[in-house]
């Protein structure tokens, strides 16, 4: 069984807030668990709020989310029409260093690939695409 959600955010961050609720509830109402939720919650926060961060250009530019939830996996796509920005391409921050030595920035997109299955970026028709994959075991009923 499959079960999809798109939605397109248009206001800015304005109903971000709200954006991010009406993703977890699709979540939990498809059971996805929820330590898998609280991952893909992270995740959500941290690409959409790069992009208003980052790929505005003094606009608000437009996120659009698709999910399509399987019986033991969830696939999102996030587009946005902001700034070309390919976090694949971002180095790994330095976490061995202390904390005071090491630059700003990185820490959310390494916590996003550590926390995902698979991810891969594009870039078509001045929409940067994000996707990203996670599995999760099967709950015992």
């Amino acid at each position: 069984m499959m079960s999809s959600f798109e939605r397109t955010l248009k206001d800015g961050q304005g109903g971000f807030a709200g954006f991010l609720e009406a993703i977890e509830s699709y979540l939990d109402e498809q059971c996805v668990p929820s330590a898998t939720v609280a991952q893909l919650m992270i995740v959500f926060d941290e690409v959409i709020s790069n992009v208003f961060s980052h790929g505005a250009d003094g606009r608000k530019p437009a996120v659009h989310v698709k999910i399509d939830v399987r019986e033991d996996s969830v696939s999102v796509e996030i587009a946005d029409d902001g700034t070309a920005f390919d976090p694949l391409s971002q180095p790994d921050p330095a976490t061995d260093l202390p904390v005071e030595d090491r630059p700003l920035g990185g820490l959310g997109l390494h916590i996003v690939r550590k926390l995902m299955d698979d991810i891969v970026y594009s870039r078509k028709d001045g929409w940067n695409r994000l996707r990203f994959f996670k599995v999760f075991p099967l709950e015992a009923t």
